[in-house]
């Protein structure tokens, strides 16, 4: 409806509906208030779906008030008909067709105080089965096939190399306690196109296809602290940041040519929020110098 006064009117007719007053298309109407509206639609039709989810697992859990619903007891989590939409809408931007090719998520968006991102995913897609759970080795490349509705997390259910170097830096971040890493911290990467190695793609390409979809994952988690592995905080900053100031200037392990600790602080263009930004070395090569650097301790004592 067009005005305030609409607004009210229709809001007095139907109390429980969401009214989302505009003004008038034909005045001052430009690209950027068709944007302002479309993410407020956006954020409506999100709200909707999650109060629509948690209602559903609490008919569920009301229906079944004997058997306590566990890990394993598969209930449509609040988020996951976004992650549905948003893996669809990737699809069809990129042109790529099964997860043999992308990978998008590494366990169920929420939100999280802890955003992880490497560069991009692993494997060869000629490796890898079109649901991307398994590699035609036999090795394991996701933890689940669909939105992880169970809630698997890749970076502890899955036995890969780099997961002993992060569970290490990230267990201290969340209070002690590993298990913790499946609730309070959310893995993506800065591309989504999967290779074995980053020159077997036009990275730059899979990077801005990435971007608008990225985007819309750190609105939804909301992170307070975002850890970049192998990723520039320069470049995360000019694409994804308002403003950012330095925290700590980039330190580099000379011997193995990398930045292993630098920090900002980021004002995010997807929520508006200031939060830290930190970067390391890539994590499946470099994970060692996490505990050389005592990057969990400094992180710890610019958050505190």
């Amino acid at each position: 409806m067009h005005g305030e006064d609409a607004a009210r009117h229709l809001q007095n007719m139907a109390p429980t509906a969401r009214i989302i007053p505009v003004p008038k298309f034909s005045r001052d109407w430009s690209r950027a208030h068709a944007y302002e509206l479309g993410q407020k639609i956006k954020a409506a039709c999100y709200d909707a779906q999650e109060r629509m989810s948690s209602d559903a697992a609490a008919q569920f859990v009301g229906r079944n008030a004997e058997k306590t619903p566990d890990r394993h007891t598969t209930i449509d989590k609040p988020y996951i008909p976004f992650m549905r939409n948003l893996e669809s809408r990737f699809q069809r931007a990129s042109g790529l067709t099964n997860r043999s090719e992308y990978k998008i998520f590494y366990g169920w968006i929420h939100p999280a105080p802890i955003l992880l991102l490497g560069i991009n995913p692993g494997g060869a897609p000629s490796n890898t089965t079109p649901d991307g759970r398994m590699h035609k080795d036999g090795t394991i490349a996701a933890a689940s096939s669909s939105y992880f509705e169970n809630d698997e997390h890749d970076l502890l259910d899955c036995k890969w190399r780099e997961n002993y170097g992060l569970q290490s830096l990230l267990t201290p971040l969340v209070g002690g306690d590993t298990k913790l890493i499946r609730d309070k911290v959310v893995k993506t990467n800065i591309a989504f196109h999967r290779a074995l190695k980053k020159k077997d793609i036009d990275i730059e390409r899979a990077k801005a296809d990435a971007a608008p979809f990225l985007a819309e994952l750190i609105s939804v988690v909301k992170p307070s602290t975002i850890l970049l592995t192998g990723v520039s905080l320069d470049e995360f900053n000019d694409q994804f940041a308002t403003r950012s100031s330095v925290v700590v200037p980039a330190e580099r392990d000379s011997r193995i040519h990398q930045v292993v600790f630098a920090a900002s602080k980021s004002v995010l263009r997807a929520t508006g929020d200031e939060v830290l930004v930190v970067q390391l070395a890539h994590a499946s090569h470099f994970g060692w110098t996490y505990a050389r650097y005592q990057v969990s301790k400094r992180i710890a004592e610019i958050t505190n």
